[in-house]
């Protein structure tokens, strides 16, 4: 065979396939490519909502009541939304074009969450006017029964208004005494749209085409706590408690332990981290005085309260409410707000050590997971199916003590923490996986399914207040698109963490003489009109031992809002100056910070 003949046939048999080689292969880069380019439009438009969220909470004093709260994630949504769909080329586009694409949206706060997804709702019968319509209006006719329902028609042309209002005045309407006397009772009552174009006055699915209609609607859902709720034993008494947790260690407890129905709050620290508080030299156990008592106690002059803290390397500092008494009042407020938070934190965990040591993780109740599958709801036991099985933690087998007296509770591995985020991720996932189901029932598009996020990603999540959007459906390429975009914030209204929390030296200014004689030192008042140091973190090595400091929330210094006495009110005051290594420098240990910062004497508080 000549050269010439295996080169046409090397050209006929192999040119094909590269070229559909090449094109696959080009396929694939324009798909990844697309890909990359939907990633970025959604983590934009999900920092544009975070950011969005910590204005509105920074700026709003009520951040932190529900209808409130309510308003401000609405708008962080509508932001998401909107940056979504100009990212994506659809700056003209309404919310109803883009949320299609949006399975849910998750906001996890500091002590419960928030999910704005879409719901099935059943779509009711109205007028011209956008007026329900019943039974018993104009323009409604009786057309029989269909499986024991009641079939209605609505005929709109037949309905006469007044003149200049949307009052019916004529119209077909349905006599109660022609109906038959079982569906008498629902006479006067709403009308619901079937499949079919009529309506009933009953939610129904029979599998026929008079089946209620129902459409897809998106709306912020109630609020959901990080609680569980438990039953077991704890120390000799029967204990049937509901427990409210947080992303740090404050906790809510309310129920009964025996017979005595109790509703307790507060922080939990470990068993072992106060050695001892004293009033008046007096050593007090933590039931000696309730809080009220206590916080009388440290704000008054005339006692004196001493906390013993465990520096953490078998060292204790003491503080006390006497040790500021020649401040200023912003540094004496802030001296006695720690002793007043580790005396409530000791009081609070002593009584939980006291009569909750005892109450085990299997003793949390589960009550099984409900599901919205093809228009009816079933019950679903943990472990039932491989989908619940995969998101949902089972505490059957776990025995061990939530509330251990030889753990600290503020240790990410002690058993305390891993419960607490198993309660939490436990809820997020079932009500994820509710929403889920719910938006791919009513999908155009393929099934979604609730993604499983990694240990980083939940340490992510659960660490701070945080946005997790999901957007699929979009043509990639090759595929559909299909991810999500986590953000979080530290620099809200809600919740304030330790590497968050920046502290700015007092200046000593003079020595002032006193009636008898003694020397009083004088310090500036953060309300003084002078100018402020530079601002460091807790962890930061330019703060020094032997300074006194004054606390300031992250958006006090990143928003410059500094208090005005005169004014009664924060002000934009450019007076602080952040630290660049402070700023910039933020992956540090907390733990290690931690320490440092027991090892700091009380006015780094």
């Amino acid at each position: 065979m000549k050269l010439q003949h295996l080169t046409v046939i090397f050209a006929i048999i192999f040119l094909p396939i590269i070229l559909i080689t090449s094109y696959f292969i080009q396929r694939q880069v324009d798909t990844i490519s697309l890909q990359l380019s939907y990633d970025s439009s959604l983590l934009d438009a999900t920092y544009d909502a975070m950011t969005a969220f910590e204005i509105n909470t920074a700026n709003e004093d009520l951040s932190t009541v529900s209808d409130s709260l309510r308003s401000i994630i609405d708008a962080s949504t509508n932001i998401f939304l909107t940056t979504l769909s100009t990212n994506l080329g659809y700056s003209n586009a309404s919310k109803s074009f883009i949320e299609p694409y949006i399975p849910a949206i998750l906001y996890t706060l500091y002590d419960g969450y928030y999910i704005y997804s879409p719901s099935s709702s059943p779509v009711v019968c109205t007028d011209m006017y956008g007026q329900t319509v019943s039974t018993d209006s104009y323009g409604v006719s009786y057309s029989g029964e269909v499986n024991g329902v009641g079939i209605y028609s609505f005929n709109q042309d037949s309905i006469e208004y007044l003149e200049g209002s949307t009052e019916a005045i004529s119209g077909d309407q349905v006599d109660f005494n022609n109906l038959p006397e079982e569906l008498q009772p629902e006479y006067g009552q709403l009308l619901y749209e079937n499949k079919d174009g009529t309506y009933s006055t009953e939610l129904h699915s029979n599998g026929s085409d008079s089946d209620t209609l129902y459409k897809q609607s998106y709306f912020l859902k109630s609020y959901v706590a990080y609680t569980a709720e438990y039953d077991g034993n704890s120390n000799g008494r029967t204990v049937n408690v509901t427990i409210n947790y947080t992303l740090d260690n404050f906790i809510s407890i309310t129920g009964n332990i025996g017979d005595v129905y109790y509703t307790k709050s507060g922080y939990l620290i470990s068993n072992d981290l106060i050695e001892y508080i004293s009033v008046n030299g007096t050593n007090i156990n933590w039931n000696t005085y309730s809080e009220e008592e206590i916080v009388n106690l440290i704000n008054s002059d005339d006692n004196t309260v001493i906390v013993s803290i465990d520096n953490g390397d078998g060292t204790f500092t003491n503080i006390s409410n006497q040790d500021s008494t020649d401040m200023s009042s912003a540094v004496r407020d802030d001296a006695r707000d720690a002793i007043e938070y580790y005396a409530k934190a000791y009081m609070f965990s002593g009584w939980v050590y006291e009569n909750l040591s005892e109450l085990r993780e299997s003793d949390i109740i589960n009550s099984g997971i409900s599901l919205i599958i093809d228009d009816t709801i079933e019950n679903i036991d943990y472990g039932a199916t491989e989908l619940v099985s995969s998101l949902i933690y089972d505490f059957e087998g776990d025995n061990d003590f939530i509330f251990s007296q030889t753990q600290d509770p503020e240790d990410q591995e002690s058993d305390f923490s891993v419960h607490k985020r198993n309660v939490i991720k436990n809820s997020i996932n079932y009500n994820l996986a509710v929403a889920m189901v719910t938006y791919s029932q009513m999908s155009i598009l393929r099934e979604y399914d609730v993604p499983v996020f990694s240990d980083t990603e939940w340490d992510t999540i659960l660490n701070n207040v945080s946005i997790v959007t999901f957007m699929q459906g979009f043509n990639c390429g090759l595929k559909y698109y299909n991810n999500y975009a986590i953000a979080t914030s530290v620099n809200n209204e809600i919740t304030v963490t330790l590497n968050e929390i920046y502290y700015v030296p007092i200046k000593h200014e003079a020595d002032a003489i006193q009636e008898d004689g003694t020397t009083l030192q004088v310090y500036t008042d953060i309300t003084d009109s002078y100018y402020l140091e530079t601002a460091h973190r807790i962890d930061c090595n330019e703060l020094e031992d032997e300074q006194y400091y004054l606390s300031f929330k992250s958006k006090e210094i990143k928003y410059d809002n500094m208090y005005d006495s005169e004014l009664s009110r924060y002000t934009y005051d450019h007076k602080a100056l952040l630290d660049y290594d402070c700023i910039v420098n933020s992956n540090y240990n907390i733990t290690d910070a931690s320490r440092k910062y027991y090892k700091r004497k009380w006015n780094f508080r």
